[in-house]
């Protein structure tokens, strides 16, 4: 007794079952397999037992399933049988896209060689342009639309926008790793129904703001739907963080920009390092205010520590009058010449009662003085201006004799 398969209709019935609704793909695959008996040269009539296995290879090895119909039907020798329709061969034995080959006992005799399954000539038509590889589908003789029949790119997808809340969306991608991770990406019209002002949204499943949103004409919003400029970032919390790659225990050096939250005044603008405010500007309920080494400044400008500006930042603007008037001012201890309390200036102690203040820098021509005795009781003093960058300065007690005494020194002169 011969088998003489049609592979052609075999592979056909196969590959149809293959490529049927995507929900058969959670079921199990059956497919049809059909063939011919003949029995000394004629073909084999009544009804046979059939024993049907499925192997991995022509040769040898163990079999994916096998399946048993009895009572098969011939007529004029042809057989036809649906298999695996139990899962016999698993729910899907073609999903690897590895070649398989049939082997068929009839009515207890083995039919040999095993029948390969091979593509029949209109499986492989109805398949085209795709091009199956293994598990790997590719196209690459022109451009693929989703949605349209129009594909002006070698991907176009198309959906019809609904209206949701006040716009409307076109939902075109979504990217996921489980049912609750998901990114998407859309056509967004954010300013009513029956609008076509479409930008690209980049959005996160469960979170009401928009993660990414280029508008329609080239603005960017990050949170926001409606930027106003060319990147608008809308957060109540730091808008925009610039820190170093990794942050230290304790490190909170960045650049922050902020929204206010709707309740007190907040930062707008700060830039900080760890444990300092070192600039702040804040929106106050009458004006801006500006802090220098503060983020809760007081006044418009608020800088807490020394002013310098100039070339080298040798200028301080604490006089008032002339826009070329540098004052200086100094507290000095009599003991040894250091300063209590002031800057600009260093003081040598050069005997009793007697102390040189030196300038740094020097002023531009010679500077008035003024110096008070830090005592009780009548006591006086006595300067001497050394040029532009010095002055010598005598205390003196009610007697006339030098003495000890601490004291306080003003010094305004030119630049």
């Amino acid at each position: 007794m011969l088998i003489r398969p049609s592979h052609l209709l075999l592979i056909a019935t196969l590959l149809a079952a293959f490529f049927s609704a995507a929900s058969a793909r959670a079921q199990n695959q059956p497919f049809t397999y059909q063939g011919k008996l003949a029995e000394s040269g004629a073909p084999a009539s009544g009804a046979v037992d059939l024993v049907v296995k499925l192997f991995p290879t022509d040769t040898g090895g163990s079999p994916i399933g096998t399946q048993t119909i009895n009572g098969v039907p011939l007529i004029g020798g042809v057989f036809t049988i649906t298999l695996n329709a139990a899962g016999e061969f698993t729910a899907n034995p073609f999903a690897t896209g590895a070649d398989r080959w049939v082997e068929l006992a009839v009515n207890g005799q083995t039919i040999a060689p095993r029948q390969k399954l091979t593509v029949a000539p209109m499986a492989a038509f109805s398949a085209a342009p795709w091009v199956l590889n293994g598990t790997t589908l590719s196209y690459t003789a022109g451009k693929v639309g989703i949605g349209t029949t129009f594909a002006d790119r070698p991907l176009t997808l198309n959906e019809t926008s609904l209206f949701a809340g006040t716009g409307r969306v076109s939902q075109l991608l979504s990217l996921q790793t489980d049912q609750s991770t998901r990114w998407h990406l859309n056509l967004l019209s954010p300013d009513g129904a029956t609008s076509t002002n479409f930008g690209l949204n980049f959005v996160e499943s469960g979170v009401a703001d928009f993660r990414l949103f280029l508008a329609k004409g080239g603005n960017i919003g990050i949170g926001t739907s409606t930027p106003s400029g060319r990147l608008e970032i809308a957060s109540v919390n730091d808008a925009l963080v610039i820190r170093p790659p990794i942050m230290n225990a304790g490190q909170v050096a960045r650049i922050a920009f902020k929204d206010p939250d709707g309740g007190t005044p907040t930062t707008f603008l700060a830039f900080r390092d760890a444990g300092y405010g070192n600039l702040g500007l804040i929106d106050s309920v009458s004006a801006a205010r500006l802090g220098v080494n503060t983020v809760s400044p007081s006044q418009a400008l608020d800088v807490r520590g020394e002013i310098a500006f100039g070339s080298s930042g040798q200028f301080s603007p604490l006089a008032s009058g002339s826009g070329n008037t540098r004052m200086v001012f100094a507290v000095v201890n009599s003991a040894d010449g250091s300063l209590y309390s002031g800057s600009g200036l260093t003081v040598q102690k050069l005997g009793v009662g007697i102390y040189r203040v030196t300038f740094s820098p020097a002023f531009a021509s010679y500077p008035a003085v003024v110096v008070t005795p830090i005592a009780s009781g009548a006591v006086h003093s006595a300067t001497d201006v050394l040029g532009f960058g010095a002055v010598d300065v005598g205390m003196f007690n009610t007697a006339g004799a030098r003495t000890d005494l601490s004291f306080s020194i003003i010094a305004i002169g030119p630049r």
